[in-house]
């Protein structure tokens, strides 16, 4: 971990482990760009675990104190959770100050296939606010999407943002979350965020839309490939080619 990653928040982190290797080879098989994943390594929000050698993706406040750490096992997808303890409000992902625009997405794999996306394009994924959701649910009463505690969060300790990016699944029940979200976000009047709903062209999800990408060996296909462009320029950047 990071040594200027404080850990105040008291609940049992996955003891880590004294290599990386495993993660991230499970991480570059799903097309994760080896860059993003020791970038993350780097900052402290990533690790592998010990002995069983799970990701671990940490959620942290802007003071960089840990509040959730969330796993996934390498050997079946099926085994992830929450570390027990962990502050569901917190999740995963990246913050940037220069930047008034929020890409939301519903797992941590769909946020790193984004910024790998972003990178294959050449831009500067790192400079973007980031985050991950720790899950969604519907009203018992009205069964209407209920806000995720994440969001809400990320939005209290980040009052710059200003547009707000909606990543999630290209299925019927993806879409109407991403519908009800954007509705309950437009209807916050004091903060006047404008929202968009990201969709991708050909693929139920973002990591399935990098992996058609990646099975073709060519980066160009993302470079050419204009319908994941959609709001995704950072603050002060310049398009590929732009002079």
């Amino acid at each position: 971990m990071s040594e200027n990653t404080e850990r105040t928040h008291e609940f049992e982190y996955p003891e880590e482990s004294y290599s990386v290797k495993r993660i991230k080879r499970y991480l570059m098989e799903k097309g994760i760009d080896e860059g993003v994943i020791d970038t993350c390594i780097d900052r402290g929000i990533l690790y592998e675990s010990y002995p069983y050698h799970n990701v671990v993706y940490i959620g942290h406040d802007p003071q960089g104190n840990i509040k959730s750490a969330r796993y996934q096992s390498i050997y079946n997808d099926n085994i992830r959770g929450m570390v027990h303890g962990s502050e569901y409000n917190y999740g995963f992902g990246t913050e940037c100050a220069d930047s008034d625009e929020l890409h939301v997405f519903e797992t941590p794999l769909e946020l790193l296939s984004y910024a790998t996306l972003m990178k294959m394009k050449a831009y500067a994924w790192a400079g973007r606010n980031m985050v991950s959701l720790n899950g969604v649910h519907q009203s018992r009463v009205t069964g209407e999407t209920v806000m995720p505690g994440v969001l809400k969060q990320y939005l209290l300790d980040h009052m710059g943002v200003k547009a707000i990016c909606l990543h999630f699944r290209e299925s019927e029940r993806g879409r109407a979350i991403a519908e009800d979200i954007k509705r309950q976000l437009e209807a916050i009047p004091e903060a006047k965020y404008t929202v968009t709903k990201v969709g991708m062209k050909d693929a139920l999800t973002v990591n399935e839309y990098l992996m058609k990408h990646r099975g073709k060996g060519d980066a160009r296909g993302v470079a050419e490939d204009k319908s994941y462009t959609r709001r995704t320029r950072g603050k002060g950047e310049k398009e590929p080619g732009d002079r």
